[in-house]
């Protein structure tokens, strides 16, 4: 699935693993200069489990922003999806399988390092994102070429996470926020913005020479329940600044939201209006982007009691701004 501002794509009937909400919307300060929303998601929940997670943030000084930052997206979710698939068991994917999702037998063999090779192995997981992130680069310098534009032209920032059973791997260049929460209710920061030190204010973009040796990957050993992932125009809502802590009061509205009856359609459209609302407009100029996830079985809030998963409302609240009690909230 992908996105940008607008409502979303339908969900396949075979994505049973986890229930996921998308949307971004235009900032004020791009709507005043007559620009586009900039930024764009892509995911996917593959048959054998692991859900797959991007966000890009198309810099607005870029002529072609919003391209560069939707070709990220979907050139990052095709790499991550030959490789997590192609490591899979040889199951044949669903008959309602999109045909973007690549059957097994025609994914990648991707084996680990020579253990006689020099050096130990990076984990193959986190060499996994390397390289999609890697191919993602390639694919806007080849969009660039075919446009006879600089490759500038598409700068974006990107983020993207892997969420398996017990464990989840992130990969970023520049200021994509991603949250994660464990069966505790805890909330994890697994993604930060790379915004320190004396060029704090600079931002880091996909299309920069030095963007490949500013990649960082990890590895968290996280059963996650729920994640939330962003661009940076979210940061002070979802983050306690300046330790980079994760704001609950803010997150959780939005899972339980997630994890609510409304078709995903009709859910993305509500939570478009609430990011193009005036609450989400007095707090930040800049386009903004949710990528909310929840586990089907999990607990939607985390501050229900410990016991048996609780059952979301049969009529989640609209989550725009002016909508009561459920809504996502930003305080």
């Amino acid at each position: 699935m992908t996105g940008t501002a607008g409502p979303m794509q339908a969900t396949p009937a075979y994505e049973v693993a986890w229930r996921v909400v998308a949307a971004s919307a235009a900032g004020s300060a791009h709507l005043a200069r007559g620009l586009p929303c900039q930024d764009a998601w892509a995911w996917r929940c593959l048959p054998t489990g692991p859900l797959l997670a991007a966000v890009a943030d198309g810099a607005g000084s870029a002529a072609r922003a919003e391209l560069g930052a939707a070709l990220a997206v979907e050139a990052v979710m095709d790499a991550l999806v030959h490789r997590w698939l192609g490591a899979a068991s040889p199951l044949s994917p669903p008959s309602d399988a999109p045909a973007s999702v690549i059957p097994f037998d025609d994914a990648p063999d991707h084996g680990d390092a020579d253990p006689d090779g020099p050096g130990p192995a990076e984990p193959t997981e986190e060499r996994w994102l390397r390289e999609a992130v890697v191919e993602a680069r390639a694919a806007l310098e080849a969009r660039s070429r075919e446009l006879g534009c600089p490759l500038r032209d598409l700068a974006c920032t990107l983020i993207c996470v892997v969420v398996e059973a017990d464990r989840l791997w992130v990969a970023q260049v520049g200021d994509g926020l991603a949250l994660a929460r464990d069966g505790s209710g805890a909330w994890h920061t697994v993604g930060r913005p790379q915004k320190e030190g004396e060029y704090a204010n600079e931002a880091h973009f996909l299309t920069a020479a030095d963007a490949l040796a500013r990649l960082v990957t990890s590895a968290w050993p996280i059963a996650a329940d729920a994640l939330v992932a962003s661009s940076d125009g979210l940061l002070r809502l979802m983050l306690q600044l300046p330790g980079f802590e994760p704001h609950p009061p803010f997150v959780e509205p939005l899972v339980r939201f997630a994890a609510g009856e409304l078709t995903p359609e009709r859910a993305g459209e509500q939570l478009a209006r609430f990011l193009a609302g005036p609450r989400i407009a007095a707090r930040t100029d800049d386009d903004t982007t949710l990528l909310i996830a929840w586990r089907r079985g999990a607990k939607p809030d985390a501050s229900d009691a410990p016991g048996p998963a609780t059952r979301a409302p049969s009529r989640p609240s609209d989550p725009d701004p002016e909508a009561p009690a459920e809504r996502p909230t930003e305080a």
